[in-house]
C-alpha cells in the first residue's frame, strides 16, 4: 500500500546495526514523515535511546535503514508495527533495541508525547525532543486518569479533580489496569496491575505525600506510599518523624538528652535532630 498524501507519509522501517558490539542488531519502528516520501526521510533513525547511544558510539555509517512498508494512515502503520513486534518479540529478544512492544491501537508512544499546540490549539503527536525544545507544546494527558463513564459505559480520561467531584457518574477502570502516581515524575499515569505490583515507584492515588525537612527548613526527602519502608531505606527516625507529621510537623528530639544523643550517634542519625515531617499537597 502506498502513501496518498506526500505531505504526511506513514511507514514502518527497520534499522540494522552493521557493526554490532553486542547482541543488539535491529530496531523496528513506525514513522510519520512530515514531507515527501519515506525514502526522503533519511535523517530519522528512530526514537530509542538505546539505539541512539549505539549510533553515537559506533557512527551513523554503521547503521542502515530499510523501509518495510508504507501506509495510507498512521493507524494502519501502527498495526503493522505491532504485528512485527509480536512476531519478533522485540521486548525480550536480545537482538532488538526496542525493549518494548507498541500497543498497535493509538499513536506509537515510544519517544513521542501527545500535546496541544498553543499556536493553533490542535492536539498533535510530537517527539519528546521537540516537546522539550519548544515551549508552545503543552502535554494533554498530564494528571489524567482512566475511568468508566456510567452513562455511556465507555472508558474515558478525565482529571482527578473531575473524578472526585463527579463520583456518581464515573468509576475507576478495573480491567487489569490501575491509575497510580509515578513518584519519579509526580505524574498520574495508568499502568497494568502487573507493573503496579512489580515497580515500587508506582503508588496508589490515595498515598500520602510526606516531606522531610532538616532543622534549617530545607526539604531533604519526599516520600510517597510506604513511609516505614522509606525511612528504613534512608536510615531515618521513623517513629519520631511519623509523630512529627501526624502532629503538624514539630521538630524531633529538639530537647534530647546527652544520653539520647549518644544513642543516635551509634546509629549514625544524630544529624537528624531538629528535623521534621509534614504532609504535602
Amino acid at each position: 500500500m502506498t502513501t496518498k498524501n506526500l505531505q504526511e507519509c506513514h511507514y514502518v522501517y527497520k534499522i540494522t546495526n552493521l557493526k554490532p558490539t553486542d547482541e543488539r542488531k535491529y530496531y523496528i519502528g513506525v514513522r510519520t514523515a512530515p514531507n515527501g516520501t519515506p525514502q526522503d526521510d533519511t535523517k530519522y533513525m528512530g526514537s530509542s535511546k538505546y539505539l541512539k547511544e549505539s549510533i553515537n558510539e559506533l557512527g551513523l555509517e554503521h547503521f542502515s535503514k530499510e523501509i518495510l512498508s508504507t501506509w495510507d494512515t498512521r493507524e494502519e502503520a501502527n498495526l503493522e508495527e505491532y504485528r512485527l513486534h509480536q512476531i519478533y518479540d522485540v521486548a525480550s529478544n536480545p537482538e532488538f533495541f526496542n525493549r518494548a512492544v507498541s500497543n498497535g491501537k493509538e499513536f506509537c508512544t515510544h519517544g513521542f508525547v501527545t500535546v496541544k499546540d498553543r499556536r493553533d490549539n490542535k492536539t498533535k503527536n510530537v517527539s519528546k525532543e521537540d516537546f522539550n525544545n519548544f515551549n508552545y507544546y503543552e502535554a494533554t494527558t498530564k494528571n489524567l486518569i482512566l475511568v468508566k463513564d456510567k452513562k455511556t459505559n465507555k472508558h474515558v480520561k478525565i482529571t482527578k479533580e473531575d473524578f472526585v467531584k463527579n463520583k456518581d457518574f464515573y468509576e475507576m477502570h478495573r480491567n487489569n489496569i490501575i491509575t497510580v502516581i509515578d513518584i519519579r515524575t509526580g505524574a498520574i499515569v495508568t499502568v497494568s496491575t502487573e507493573d503496579y505490583k512489580k515497580f515500587d515507584y508506582y503508588v496508589n492515588l490515595k498515598a500520602k505525600k510526606i516531606g522531610i525537612f532538616d532543622s534549617n527548613d530545607n526539604i531533604i526527602y519526599t516520600c510517597y506510599g510506604n513511609f516505614k519502608k522509606f525511612c528504613k531505606e534512608k536510615n531515618l527516625l521513623f517513629d519520631a518523624l511519623t509523630d512529627s507529621y501526624r502532629n503538624g510537623g514539630y521538630s524531633i528530639y529538639k530537647n534530647i538528652t546527652n544520653i539520647g544523643k549518644r544513642r543516635l550517634e551509634k546509629t549514625g542519625r544524630e544529624h537528624q535532630i531538629g528535623w521534621y515531617a509534614k504532609l504535602l499537597k
